[in-house]
């Protein structure tokens, strides 16, 4: 373990269309450049640039409405694409 650094998901001025409300889950590729998390308040999906966080906030790749309530996020093995879920038992998943 190292040092903790906290970032800031949302925007700085957020409107209705960049809104990161309620972050819900997160997860990191295993080369650990690209972080996905949900946003259970705007029903969103986030990906951002995780390659250097030295230089500072992470840059938003995408951010795309995928429905109500995102709840969980993981990358599959292959790290190619990933599992949504909408629900905390992820009885309700997509492939992302």
């Amino acid at each position: 373990c190292g040092p903790l650094d906290v970032y800031d998901l949302e925007p700085p001025s957020p409107t209705p269309a960049t809104a990161f409300a309620t972050p819900y889950g997160v997860a990191l590729s295993a080369d650990g450049s690209i972080l996905l998390a949900t946003a259970a308040g705007s029903s969103r999906l986030a990906s951002f640039d995780a390659s250097n966080p030295a230089s500072g906030p992470l840059g938003v790749l995408s951010q795309p409405d995928v429905g109500a309530l995102p709840r969980g996020v993981a990358f599959h093995s292959t790290g190619a694409t990933g599992t949504l879920c909408r629900r905390a038992s992820c009885t309700n998943c997509d492939g992302v």
